[in-house]
């Protein structure tokens, strides 16, 4: 009985002592594990503030940046289009405000805007009316036009559309072609295209705006050999075009450079910013006085925008 009381006894000063130590112990690791989090709190809290400043610092250097670029670009493009005309084509899927903004700043460099004509999905959609575009094109041919051998119907309907939109000859620039006006508002009916303007007035420049290739290989490639068809036929119509786009591999500023053997066009795939606009009015200009070029900071651009003639020297 005595020996019973005896283990007894001691299981319980094991247990005591046991808990008596617990007790001691956590009490100093649990206030060390609460330092230890408080510093990596506040580590975190400051390199939190330190990214935040920085980021401000970022964000005010780019509006800066942007309104250095706002006022220089200004100088630049003044007067640098007068005495033009230019249409603006919108092809399908083209960015509304985009589409505005470019007819804006080619307005505000000086030139007439004659429209704006948007391509509908029709006009690149071979299953839907090709047929009918091409009819009615051929029954409307301006006089003089030729088409090149081999030439597809799309491209064929991009020959006349071309001829129905832009001339060569400034003497008529801003003139309303009757044919013309009657091919536009018979692709108008065919649901291949919407203009805002006058039908049928001619523009001696023109800025093609790009929008998204179609989803489908199929439908990507008609759609890539109309607006190609297109392009060749503006520019060689015209006294000068430039296109307008995103720099995306297969778009139509990519499609335009890859393929340029048989067009002229100018490039431009920084859309939507002052470079892009300063490219845009620089670009014409430069197709105006015989000359091209490719412009962005895509794949195959010779510069950002083209080169600026120095200002004369005072004497």
């Amino acid at each position: 009985m005595n020996g019973l009381r005896y283990h007894g006894l001691a299981l319980v000063t094991s247990v005591v002592t046991l808990g008596v130590g617990v007790v001691l112990g956590v009490g100093p690791i649990t206030e060390a594990q609460s330092q230890t989090h408080q510093r990596e709190s506040q580590q975190l809290r400051d390199r939190q503030a330190r990214l935040e400043r920085r980021a401000t610092a970022a964000t005010t250097a780019a509006r800066g940046d942007q309104a250095l670029a706002e006022s220089l670009a200004a100088p630049l493009t003044r007067h640098r289009l007068d005495g033009h005309t230019v249409v603006v084509i919108a092809a399908p899927g083209a960015d509304r405000s985009l589409v505005r903004r470019t007819s804006t700043v080619v307005a505000t460099a000086g030139a007439t805007v004659t429209g704006t004509l948007t391509l509908r999905p029709d006009y690149v959609d071979p299953t839907k009316a090709q047929s009918p575009l091409e009819d009615l094109a051929l029954r409307l041919v301006p006089p003089g036009v030729t088409f090149a051998e081999g030439a597809s119907p799309i491209a064929r309907v991009g020959t006349v559309l071309a001829r129905s939109t832009v001339t060569r000859d400034v003497s008529t620039a801003g003139d309303v072609d009757q044919k013309a006006a009657e091919l536009i508002a018979g692709l108008d009916e065919l649901h291949a295209l919407t203009l805002v303007g006058d039908p049928g007035r001619l523009a001696d420049l023109a800025v093609v705006v790009a929008g998204p290739p179609p989803r489908g290989k199929a439908a990507a490639s008609a759609a890539r050999d109309a607006l190609l068809g297109l392009v060749t036929a503006l520019d060689g119509s015209s006294r000068g075009t430039v296109v307008l786009g995103a720099a995306q591999p297969h778009g139509l500023v990519a499609e335009v450079r890859a393929g340029q053997q048989r067009s002229r066009a100018s490039t431009v795939d920084t859309a939507g910013s002052v470079a892009g606009d300063l490219a845009v009015v620089l670009g014409l200009a430069e197709q105006a006085a015989g000359r091209s070029g490719d412009y962005g900071s895509a794949a195959g651009a010779d510069a950002l925008v083209p080169a600026v003639a120095p200002a004369a020297s005072r004497g």
